[in-house]
């Protein structure tokens, strides 16, 4: 188990404290009883020739009275975790709700899975008795509830919320009965970590190159260069922070991590109405892509899109402006940059900084940390690993994949996007990726050392090149560089459904 598992939110941990305590304190105490082990199969879409005979249909009071009970519904809900630890209460309401075969309960049921309060035997007993799956863990049903997509009861976002609040109080305040949602409320997952449980920085601490004392040469940063100046974003930092306000040359910056989904994303500060919000981490994932909320208006945003995907801001249809952002290694960047700022090891947080301390959840699989659709080949040439790192562009409406492996050992890719000519060029293997407009240019090859590269163009010409443009040394005509999201392969074709993978039939 990773340290970033190890934090339990307060109100599990203090749940866990009761349960030992009653049990020292109360020998005699019952214990629940096991559902009924002959709980038959029910008629479902799996099972049509049960001959099982139904019971009375429930009503939506019905349904809303029994989720409430189970989560001990108080007007404050803070009282939440009252209902902890799980008794014989809570073990007849899922007995009912089991014997119910109502599929309005399915994804409460699921949702119960993730919290993992001792419930999983009964909770899991009801699935099969609902639904006649048999699965046996919170992940699995994910992947199944994201195909079949039962009905949800009403109120089951507040519903939601209150479950919720046995891990954070402010979850009621994320996950209101009015909400307006762009995806289905269910497939939100809970992260196991609390609301910003690991902070975000805000305008965080900075020391110049020749000051820092904790890098390797061979680092993962995040680098932004903005009019002469560059900033560094060690990945061993910003993946347990996830979010970072910043300010490079008076420009606002917005710097986020996705450890669940592979990269990270650089956006304008401010959304596209201007208003600038104080983002943070939700501890909540959708289809293994980290969910950021704002403070302003608790409206939710996915982190790799940059839209909105529930609550006030989806009225505006509001979304961030990504900007460019580099991937690349401390020493390359360094030797670049030599005047770079990168954030000092002292933010104000204790955690372990470590080189992939943070990543360690998602470090030992090849498939997605949470559940999500894993791209099906059209072909065999299409075959590449779900968590395979792309970078991703969009340019009017389409949207493109690029291995970043593949780029590397091109070192200039041509392609054509959104009606535009473009060129991604690779500094070196692992080494970093950038994009640019061409405009009827064809760059031809590299050459210099890493911290002078110059791309040279069919007609000999040379252009001088950083992260924000390609400059010509003779003209000093300027060709745009194109903000690149970096992500797994599954997270991108998931988050643009559209899109093509470069290099694919």
């Amino acid at each position: 188990m990773t340290e970033h598992f190890r934090i339990l939110p307060a109100a599990i941990a203090l749940a866990a404290i009761t349960m030992l305590a009653a049990c020292v304190e109360d020998t005699t105490a019952p214990t629940p009883e096991p559902l009924a082990t002959h709980i038959p199969v029910f008629a479902t879409a799996s099972n049509p020739n049960s001959s099982a005979t139904p019971i009375a249909y429930l009503t939506k009071a019905q349904v809303t009275e029994t989720l409430h009970s189970l989560v001990c519904w108080y007007d404050n809900p803070i009282l939440a975790n009252q209902c902890l630890p799980i008794g014989p209460e809570q073990a007849q309401f899922l007995e009912q709700i089991a014997l119910s075969r109502d599929e309005r309960f399915i994804a409460p049921l699921i949702d119960l899975l993730w919290l993992e309060l001792g419930w999983e035997h009964w909770v899991l007993e009801a699935l099969t008795a609902i639904t006649g799956e048999r699965l046996t863990t919170g992940y699995e049903w994910s992947l199944w509830l994201a195909t079949a997509r039962p009905p949800l009861p009403d109120g089951y976002v507040e519903w939601k919320g209150r479950l919720l609040s046995l891990v954070d109080q402010r979850y009621p305040d994320l996950l209101t009965a009015d909400l307006h949602f762009a995806i289905r409320p269910d497939e939100l997952i809970w992260a196991r970590t609390a609301p910003d449980e690991t902070p975000p920085l805000v305008e965080p601490a900075i020391v110049h190159r020749i000051e820092q004392r904790y890098l390797n040469d061979n680092d993962i940063v995040f680098g932004v260069f903005i009019d002469g100046q560059a900033r560094a974003y060690p990945e061993r930092i910003l993946a347990w922070h996830e979010v970072i306000t910043d300010e490079l040359n008076k420009y606002p910056l917005l710097i986020t991590h996705c450890t669940p989904c592979g990269g990270a994303v650089a956006y304008e500060a401010a959304a596209t109405n201007g208003v600038r919000y104080t983002f943070g981490n939700s501890g909540l994932v959708y289809r293994s892509r980290r969910v950021l909320y704002d403070q302003e208006t608790n409206s939710l945003w996915d982190q790799l899109t940059g839209h909105s995907i529930a609550g006030p801001a989806i009225t505006e249809d509001l979304s961030l402006t990504p900007h460019t952002l580099l991937r690349t290694t401390w020493a390359e960047w360094a030797a670049r940059h030599p005047n770079t700022t990168v954030l000092a090891l002292d933010t104000g947080t204790i955690r372990n900084y470590k080189p992939g301390a943070a990543l360690a959840e998602d470090s030992d699989t090849l498939n997605p940390l949470f559940p999500a659709p894993i791209p099906i080949p059209t072909s065999d040439s299409d075959t590449i690993e779900a968590k395979t790192l792309i970078v991703g562009l969009s340019i009017e409406g389409e949207s493109r994949a690029y291995p970043i492996t593949f780029v590397d050992s091109l070192g200039i890719l041509h392609d054509t996007l959104g009606g535009e000519d473009i060129a991604l060029i690779s500094r070196g293997p692992g080494l970093g990726v950038t994009a640019y407009r061409e405009h009827e240019i064809t760059f031809d090859y590299l050459t210099g050392p890493t911290d002078a590269l110059e791309a040279i163009d069919l007609e000999g010409d040379r252009w001088f090149l950083d992260e924000e443009k390609l400059v010509s040394v003779i003209d000093s005509r300027l060709r745009r560089a194109l903000p690149l999201r970096i992500a797994y392969w599954f997270a991108w074709q998931d988050a643009y459904p559209e899109t093509t993978l470069y290099g694919a039939n």
